[in-house]
Order: structure tokens, then C-alpha cells, then sequence
């Protein structure tokens, strides 16, 4: 469904239409000994399986809390702990994401859930350069916190796994460059410049390394220590992602008659856009009392935006809406945890 950016999705969805039943997901092929051997993923192939509309919303939007999180703690100048704090207790309960040793949880599904979450939302957040900027920017928060909360083992076999092809520094560079090497990683000790590796990529890829004099430079290459690769991958993440945002933009057109799809993707991107997605999720009213279906007219009248609140008078009034009216008032509720 979510292969490329092609017509699979259309193809899904006309299924669904035809079959009055769900959409379906294509994988181009099962990897390793399971689906999702890493905790980590940089998301080059899309998901496959069965996947129905609830789903779909449930999954997208349990993410879009997530980066709606981020962008306004990023927007709140908070520090990077801060946001780590949130983004992990967030997703404990929204998107949890548990490392390979652990036992008793089905990684599988939580590897799925995020993989489908992030392929959905790359479609919704792909319609326009601003909207591509500040997903890119949430997501490598993201895969950032997610990368250091990863088990050094797994972290070591999932970069194996990427084959990014990076020019490993020899034994007679780092001996040429030993004092270099040794000032820009902060060692008194030049004999430490033997026990480290280096990889050795052009500049701009490790550009927030340069600017904190963190690497050595030399016609044009950064000379960049493991302990440092962090910003290599993130770099790597960040240029695929906004590729893909390009492509996936292209077949967005191709989505314009699915009445089953395409208003998700609207309400994703609207709410993103809006800066709402995190007020929405809070599940109680000012007084801190969870919202029941009894309190949705009162509250319509004082804290729904103008359209949500023509929708609930409609509503309320010829007990009836049209589908994609009926469509978007669920969604609006669903995101804010009230009982649909």
C-alpha cells in the first residue's frame, strides 16, 4: 500500500472500496530470520500485510503525538533531556518500541505499528515543502532518542546492516594526522588516536560536527570518531527521509479520488499544520475530568475549533452528516481520547 511512492496505495484502496472491506499492504520481501530484526528502522521498505482503516488512524496517530510532542518542545527552546524525558514516557504508552533482549512483549507488532505509523504519515506530511521540513525534524529527533536508547550491541548490528560504504581512516592517516586527530577528539594523550576508528565522509554530512570543532578536516573530508557516528547515521536518516518526502509527494495526486484515505492524510497534515496535534491528545476537561460522550455539547460550544463545532451543531440538530462530515468528526474526537 505504502510501496514507493507508486499507485499501491490507490490499488489498496480501490480493493477496500470494491470488497467493502480493508486495505491491503504489500512487503517486496520478509526480512531475516523475522519482519523487524532491529528496533531501529530507516524505513527504505514499506509495510505489507493487512491493514484496516482503524488501524490506519490508530497507528498515525498515536505517532503524530509523538512529533507533535517534539516540535513544541523544540519550539519551547526545551533542552534535549527534557524532550528525551517526554518522547520516552510518550511513547511507553503510544508507540512503545523495546529492544531485542527484551522478553514477553510482541516486537513484531510494536515494529509493525511504527513502521506503518511512519509510512502513513510521510504521505500525510509530503503535500508541501514546510510540511516535509517539520516532519524531517521530528523524525530525527526521533530516530536520535531512539538511537541512544538502543542496546550498543543492536546499534552496532543494525549500522552493519545499512552497508552506507563509509571510508574507514587507515592506520597511516591516523599516524600522519595523530595530533590533529587528537585535538579535535579532545585527547591529551596522542597514543589514544590508535585504540579509536575513523570514518572519513565529506563535511557537510557531519556539518553540526565541524561547527563544534568536533572532527578534523582535510581537503574537504571530516575525520569523524565512532563515538561520534551518531551524527553520521542521523545525517544519512535525515537526506533518505527527505528524498523519499520528494517522491512520495509525486504520487500524492494519484490519492485524490480514495474517499477512504485520503481524509485521514488531510486531518493528519491539518492538524500538524494547525499546531493542535498535541493540545488534542489531552484526555480531560480543564477541571481534569476524562471527556465522555455526555460532555461533547458543552464542549463544542466552548473549545471546538468553528468547524468542529458547525459539524456537532449539524449533527445534533438533523442527527445526520454526510460521510466525510461524519469521518472528520471522529477523527477530531479520536485525537482528543474521547469515546468514539
Amino acid at each position: 500500500m505504502f510501496a514507493g511512492p507508486s499507485r499501491r496505495i490507490k490499488d489498496a484502496s480501490s480493493a477496500s472500496t470494491r470488497a467493502r472491506k480493508r486495505p491491503t499492504l504489500e512487503r517486496h520481501a520478509i526480512r531475516g530470520s523475522g519482519h523487524y530484526p532491529h528496533r531501529l528502522n530507516f524505513y527504505d521498505t514499506p509495510p505489507t500485510g493487512d491493514l484496516t482503516l482503524e488501524e490506519l488512524e490508530t497507528f498515525a496517530f498515536d505517532r503524530l503525538r509523538l512529533l507533535a510532542d517534539i516540535e513544541s518542545s523544540q519550539a519551547r527552546n526545551r533542552s534535549y533531556k527534557d524532550i528525551e524525558t517526554i518522547v520516552n514516557s510518550r511513547s511507553a504508552t503510544f508507540l512503545p518500541l523495546h529492544s531485542n533482549s527484551t522478553k514477553g512483549v510482541d516486537l513484531d507488532g510494536e515494529r509493525r505499528k511504527d513502521e506503518v505509523s511512519h509510512f502513513v504519515n510521510r504521505f500525510a506530511f509530503s503535500g508541501s515543502e514546510e510540511l516535509r521540513q517539520r516532519y524531517v525534524r521530528a523524525e530525527k529527533m526521533l530516530f536520535r532518542i531512539r538511537w541512544e536508547m538502543n542496546d550498543p550491541d543492536e546499534r552496532k548490528e543494525f549500522l552493519a546492516s545499512l552497508n552506507f560504504g563509509w571510508d574507514v581512516v587507515s592506520d597511516e592517516e591516523k599516524v600522519n594526522f595523530k595530533g590533529q586527530l587528537a585535538a579535535a577528539s579532545g585527547f591529551r594523550d596522542q597514543s589514544k588516536v590508535d585504540s579509536e576508528s575513523y570514518f572519513k565522509v565529506h563535511w557537510t554530512k557531519v556539518s553540526d560536527l565541524v561547527e563544534k570543532r568536533k572532527v578534523f578536516v582535510h581537503l574537504g573530508q571530516a575525520y569523524v570518531p565512532t563515538r561520534e557516528e551518531l551524527s553520521l547515521v542521523s545525517a544519512e536518516f535525515t537526506t533518505r527521509l527527505a528524498r523519499k518526502l520528494e517522491m512520495t509527494a509525486k504520487a500524492l495526486p494519484r490519492l485524490d479520488e480514495d474517499d477512504h484515505v485520503l481524509p485521514i492524510l488531510d486531518h493528519l497534515s491539518n492538524a500538524f499544520t494547525a499546531g493542535i496535534a498535541s493540545e488534542y491528545t489531552v484526555s480531560t476537561n480543564k477541571l481534569g475530568e476524562a471527556i465522555t460522550a455526555e460532555m461533547v455539547p458543552s464542549l463544542a460550544v466552548t473549545s471546538f475549533p468553528m468547524c468542529m463545532r458547525s459539524m456537532q451543531d449539524t449533527l445534533k440538530s438533523s442527527h445526520h452528516l454526510k460521510h466525510e462530515g461524519r469521518q472528520q468528526l471522529n477523527l477530531f474526537l479520536k485525537v482528543r481520547s474521547a469515546p468514539v
